[in-house]
């Protein structure tokens, strides 16, 4: 007697039905995969670019810190620098006869000052500006030797006067202010008034003043 074969239960209906079950799955894996991949590189890009503006901020906050150091040493210097250069321009300045000429010795005196407070600061300036003040302080030592034989001559005291203007001018392009106001008198060396021997007149060019009143 032969034997009745079963019927198969993986007839082609089923088989579709599974193979769409596996594709579905699949397909909802990889999405699910590539969302978070996605998503991952977002956050990866998210992280780098605050890494980037962490970055460029604290390069911002370095270089305005360097930069109002620089600023806070130019003042400085001028401070004490400006109203020395301005008793040198007094003593020079062509307007003023003077009774008896500045006396070469506080002449040098002065300059040398001004020659080791530049060599302090001049890494906080522009090559202009301490090339304008060593031209000024070599005239200055020149008019020094001039007045110890022959004297100053109206050419001479026009060319120290220009000079001084050009120093006056770098001083206020490196300070970034439009104008220097007369600060304190410098005690030290005394330039002669344009009257007496024994009197001291001062016409310092001193500290920088700006809006902010530094």
């Amino acid at each position: 007697m032969a034997r009745r074969s079963l019927p198969s239960p993986w007839n082609g209906l089923e088989i579709a039905k599974l193979a769409t079950s596996l594709l579905t799955a699949a397909a909802l894996g990889m999405l699910t995969y590539m969302i978070a991949r996605e998503g991952q590189r977002e956050e990866t890009a998210r992280a780098a670019a605050a890494r980037d503006e962490a970055v460029r901020s604290a390069r911002e906050a370095a270089q305005a810190a360097r930069a109002a150091a620089i600023a806070d040493k130019r003042v400085e210097l001028w401070d004490k620098l400006g109203p020395l250069l301005g008793r040198l321009n007094f003593a020079f300045n062509s307007g003023h006869g003077f009774a008896q000429p500045p006396e070469p010795a506080a002449i040098r005196a002065v300059a040398g000052e001004c020659e080791n407070l530049l060599a302090t600061y001049q890494i906080y300036f522009p090559a202009a500006f301490n090339a304008q003040v060593r031209n000024y302080l070599s005239g200055a030592e020149q008019a020094a030797v001039a007045l110890e034989s022959e004297g100053l001559g109206g050419t001479e005291r026009a060319g120290l006067q220009a000079n001084y203007l050009a120093v006056v001018e770098a001083a206020r392009s490196a300070l970034g202010v439009a104008h220097l106001d007369s600060g304190p008198p410098q005690a030290g060396v005394v330039l002669p008034d344009e009257t007496t021997a024994d009197t001291t007149r001062e016409v310092p060019v001193g500290p920088a003043r700006d809006a902010g009143g530094r």
